[in-house]
């Protein structure tokens, strides 16, 4: 039995500055397969951010690599959707060791999830 369920994926592509105004890329969604559970303090996290609560946070195991804003300059952190709102990837710790190959992910709450159309179309807007 698996413990992984589907999990809408909020992603968007490379932007740009375009005449020195930031232009997003294309957004779109996914389903990926995903087990998303509460963080572990202290296991998962050292400290918490000011103004952050324990249940701002959510950790998650898949087999997808998502993207996280350390992967490079123009790159957005892709977004887990888990009741009803939207959690931005902000860490990644890969198990790739060839037993149970996996990601491990911490993401944290950035807005109440709507629709994924509201998505595509940029009505829903990271903060």
């Amino acid at each position: 039995m698996s413990f992984r369920q589907a999990k809408t994926i909020l992603t968007e592509a490379f932007g740009t500055y375009v005449n020195g105004v930031w232009t997003p890329g294309a957004r779109s969604s996914a389903t990926i397969q995903a087990s998303v559970q509460p963080v572990d303090i202290p296991k998962d996290m050292q400290a918490l951010p000011v103004g952050r609560h324990e249940s701002d946070f959510v950790k998650m195991y898949t087999d997808t690599r998502l993207k996280i804003a350390a992967d490079g300059e123009g790159i957005q952190p892709d977004i887990v959707v888990q009741e009803g709102y939207g959690y931005e990837i902000v860490s990644l710790s890969p198990n790739q060791s060839d037993v149970i190959n996996h990601y491990k992910y911490v993401a944290s709450k950035v807005f109440k999830f709507t629709t994924t159309a509201d998505w595509a179309s940029g009505t829903l807007r990271r903060p």
